[in-house]
């Protein structure tokens, strides 16, 4: 009796048993096609290099290597691939952010953007009375669910501002005029308090001029601003010396010293800061809106 190794467990078993006494593997030696043909399938695998390293060479060796890795296409292959492409997948991607407009191109929109707020808010005044309006409101199904779409597009774009729009239409915004168009549509056309004063806020915002591009400060109080920096200077000396009266009178003059509204649009600084003899205040030449240059605090920025 010849004994031989397992092939599962390892144990020296009978070369004769059908299925392992030990661990109860069937066939426990292996078939002999099995043992010989892995043996001979891998000798053919490994036959090409073996036979290049030691019977042409090192470079007969790394050609044959060469030859079962995995090849990059060819530039031939590559030009066939891109003209085969469809005309969708050939297109370069687009940037999935706009680029935005640059600041005086985004306020010279928003002064677009007011015309067209100016237009649906008279629009929504016309047709608030009509009957229809009053029956189904911005129903899908009807004419004024266009203006409701148009409104809140309006409202849902990037190109202006809250600050901007604020600045542009004086102080009301696309928002605004949604919630009036939704309060009349609640109350059937019909005034309500609501509509009363945010009506009247259109009225006198849209009537209002917007400030010209580029004025992209305001004005923090209202006071006096002086054209020539020797008359704040000649006001300050005075001050220091104790001649709050004569301090004022220097500043009273409306043509020298014109007294600006709060809020209104400015733009600059159009020089360096100039320090006054007063302590922690310094000056600052702006450009205000109907008014012309004129010196101003510089914390009012």
């Amino acid at each position: 009796m010849v004994l031989k190794n397992c092939w599962e467990c390892g144990k020296e078993i009978s070369s004769d048993a059908a299925t392992c006494p030990l661990c109860g593997k069937k066939n426990p030696h292996g078939s002999p096609i099995i043992r010989y043909g892995v043996g001979f399938l891998l000798l053919a695998l490994t036959f090409p290099a073996i036979a290049g390293m030691l019977g042409h060479g090192p470079q007969a060796a790394l050609a044959s290597i060469q030859s079962t890795s995995p090849k990059e296409p060819s530039p031939a292959t590559s030009a066939v691939a891109v003209a085969e492409q469809t005309p969708e997948e050939s297109k370069p991607q687009a940037s999935a952010a706009s680029p935005s407009l640059e600041p005086q191109a985004k306020a010279e929109a928003c002064v677009t953007e007011k015309r067209q707020l100016a237009e649906l808010y008279h629009e929504l005044k016309v047709f608030k009375n009509e009957r229809e309006f009053k029956e189904v409101g911005f129903g899908p199904c009807c004419k004024y669910f266009g203006w409701f779409k148009r409104t809140e597009s309006l409202r849902d774009g990037d190109r202006c501002s809250l600050e901007t729009w604020v600045q542009q239409a004086g102080g009301v915004i696309p928002g605004d005029l949604l919630q009036l168009g939704l309060e009349y549509a609640s109350s059937k056309g019909r005034e309500t308090e609501y509509t009363r004063n945010k009506g009247a806020e259109f009225e006198a915002a849209l009537r209002s001029k917007p400030a010209k591009i580029g004025f992209d400060k305001r004005t923090s109080r209202t006071d006096r601003y002086c054209r020539s920096l020797a008359t704040l200077e000649r006001s300050d000396d005075l001050a220091l010396a104790g001649d709050n009266a004569g301090s004022l009178r220097v500043l009273s003059n409306d043509a020298a010293c014109p007294r600006i509204p709060a809020n209104t649009p400015m733009r600059g600084p159009l020089s360096g800061k100039q320090a006054s003899k007063l302590p922690d205040i310094a000056y600052e030449l702006m450009e205000v809106e109907g008014f012309g240059r004129v010196w101003v605090e510089s914390d009012e920025e």
